[in-house]
């Protein structure tokens, strides 16, 4: 065999071998950690701007822009982690019951269960805490909108159990980001803390109405994100588009942020289904066009 003969055999059998090592890697991780992975919008590139091309950072600025014209959606990544949706993926349990006293400088609250959507408590009074002084709940009981009496829905979880470690994982099921998120696969160490249970974020139920639209939206989430939920990505976007028309604005709002942070992370959703639909907003259309699509919005 010729000396260049045996060079191409060599470089096909090595590009052979190549392709079956990759495919390997492929076929060992699963679906979703190769059709999925996070969308990086270049408002969270925390580049100075010296390292941005011009391109850059024409881009970085509409994109704030347009995320500017959402303002349930242009807030801290931690913020939007409590909307009910998330709350759903990362509580333990969600509650509805009446204050019963408020103690410990307003961060022990005695609650009197009524009803247990999600998870395991008894009726009657349990003890929860609230985490600090930035946490909503406690800054609205420190000024007097919530009180003794008062009835809420929240949503608990176990001590340390704050969602913060996770979301750097690449694989979706363990990454708190994603639609695919399990609590039961994403055990680090702050998860096996169990020594007392803490508010994630709550909902005053101030009239019927309210308490009856709150209920009715964290049984849907849980029917995704609890423990005997279905993960079905086309009925996860209609169940939220429906929410948009909530007569409870915090359900909208809600709603509203975990639609888009659906679609900033599952690169693959089908965005024309959204759209087309005329109960999402334009502000809304417009973000998520050009982000997935860079199509300006039109002037």
């Amino acid at each position: 065999m010729k000396r260049k003969e045996m060079m191409l055999v060599a470089v096909l059998f090595g590009a052979a071998l190549l392709c079956g090592v990759v495919f390997t890697l492929l076929m060992n991780r699963t679906p979703e950690e190769v059709v999925y992975a996070p969308v990086r919008p270049l408002k969270w590139d925390y580049r100075p701007p010296s390292e941005l091309t011009s391109d850059e950072t024409e881009r970085k600025a509409l994109e704030v822009k347009l995320r500017f014209a959402i303002p349930n959606v242009n807030i801290s990544t931690g913020l939007r982690r409590h909307s009910f949706g998330q709350g759903a993926k990362l509580c333990d349990w969600v509650v509805v019951g009446t204050i019963g006293e408020i103690t410990d400088f307003h961060a022990e609250i005695n609650l009197l269960v009524e009803t247990c959507l999600h998870g395991k408590l008894p009726k009657g009074k349990q003890v929860f805490r609230v985490k600090n002084y930035m946490d909503p709940l406690f800054a609205d009981i420190a000024d007097g909108t919530v009180k003794v009496g008062d009835k809420i829905l929240v949503f608990l979880v176990g001590t340390g159990y704050d969602g913060m470690h996770l979301i750097t994982s690449p694989r979706p099921a363990e990454n708190a980001d994603f639609f695919e998120f399990d609590k039961a696969k994403a055990k680090g160490p702050e998860r096996e803390k169990t020594d007392g249970m803490y508010a994630w974020s709550y909902l005053l139920l101030d009239d019927t109405a309210t308490e009856k639209a709150a209920t009715c939206t964290a049984k849907g989430y849980l029917d995704f994100f609890g423990e005997k939920g279905k993960r079905d990505r086309e009925r996860y976007v209609e169940f939220l588009c429906s929410l948009l028309n909530s007569p409870v604005k915090r359900i909208r709002d809600d709603a509203e942020s975990d639609l888009v942070l659906f679609y900033e992370r599952e690169m693959l959703a089908d965005l024309d289904r959204l759209l087309t639909d005329g109960r999402v907003r334009k502000e809304v259309k417009d973000y998520l066009r050009y982000l997935l699509r860079d199509e300006k919005p039109a002037r």
